[in-house]
């Protein structure tokens, strides 16, 4: 929940609040149970964004070269905005579009009502929360890309894919770079997510997974 703190002069201030990754994988999990209860994979993040919460997905040509963000959602909380480059890789769009669906979720008070209706009115909103809070954006943005990759990858069917597939290659010890590159474009496959997406998850859910990928001369 945001706190607003107003001070003396009758400004402001916004509190970005602290969740801890625990809260943030509980989120995903309630998340997951309403609106994919048939643990359907891929996830469908494009129909429950425009079912369940009736966001419109409009890419924006440049969006990323002239102004530096790949996407942001309008302040009424309606419509999401992307680089049409990225929407036009599908992977990526998913992780895109479950990112600023990660935002509704978390942030949408501090979002709804404020006053952007283009790129630079949103470089400004970004501008003014970091002067209004040490913390700022960047805890927007670090809460958001931590809880994506949870609703786009679920814990129980990621685990048991991933398990599955090292099994095949006969454990961690027995696997080489090629078999590690095999079992990320299999997961992408699966679970239609980029590489960025699946590299996240696979340092915080598979920390042996991970080691041996960064040092396959490991012994796990």
């Amino acid at each position: 929940m945001t706190v607003i703190l107003e001070k003396k002069n009758g400004e402001k201030r916004i509190i970005v609040p602290q969740i801890d990754n625990a809260d943030l994988i509980k989120s995903a999990s309630n998340f997951l149970k309403k609106y994919n209860p048939n643990d359907v994979i891929p996830v469908d993040i494009e129909n429950i964004v425009a079912k369940d919460f009736r966001l419109k997905v409009i890419p924006i040509l440049r969006l990323f070269r002239e102004f530096g963000i790949r996407s942001y959602t309008d302040p009424n909380l309606s419509t999401i905005y992307i680089d049409a480059e990225e929407y036009d890789d599908e992977c990526s769009a998913r992780v895109t579009i479950a990112h600023e669906l990660a935002h509704v979720l978390l942030h949408g008070d501090i979002f709804r009502n404020r006053e952007f209706e283009s790129a630079d009115e949103y470089l400004a909103f970004q501008d003014s929360l970091n002067k209004k809070n040490s913390k700022g954006y960047s805890l927007l943005e670090r809460q958001a890309s931590f809880l994506a990759p949870y609703i786009l990858l679920p814990q129980g069917q990621l685990k048991a894919f991933v398990d599955e597939k090292i099994k095949i290659f006969g454990g961690l010890s027995c696997m080489v770079p090629e078999h590690f590159q095999i079992l990320v474009e299999e997961i992408k496959k699966k679970f239609m997510v980029s590489k960025g997406c699946i590299r996240q998850q696979i340092i915080f859910e598979f920390p042996d997974l991970y080691k041996a990928m960064t040092d396959p001369s490991a012994k796990i």
